[in-house]
């Protein structure tokens, strides 16, 4: 089944999703759409025959079954080690403001 999404979240629970290998619909928001890019589908998420139609295409587009190739691909585009490095520089530098 795929995920529906309806809250920003930072785009993790779109993360959290393809990881387990499940497909997503999402509201089409700017950080969504940067971590979904082309294998989340997205939907106005208050029109459910939109949401409807959407959640048709991920399983028509048949996502689900190139989760393996595209989990390795954003967990090397989005690994916690790296989110950490930068976040760190980004408090260390507000920190000395």
């Amino acid at each position: 089944f795929p995920v529906t999404i309806d809250s920003e979240g930072f785009g993790f629970p779109i993360l959290e999703a393809l990881a387990l290998g499940t497909p997503v619909v999402c509201f089409p928001g700017r950080a969504e759409k940067e971590v979904g890019r082309g294998w989340a589908c997205y939907a106005n998420l208050k029109k459910s025959q939109c949401v409807t139609a959407a959640i048709s295409q991920a399983v028509a587009q048949k996502r689900f079954e190139k989760m393996a190739r595209i989990v390795s691909e954003v967990r090397s585009t989005f690994d916690w080690q790296r989110c950490f490095a930068e976040h760190r520089v980004a408090w260390g530098v507000l920190a000395t403001k």
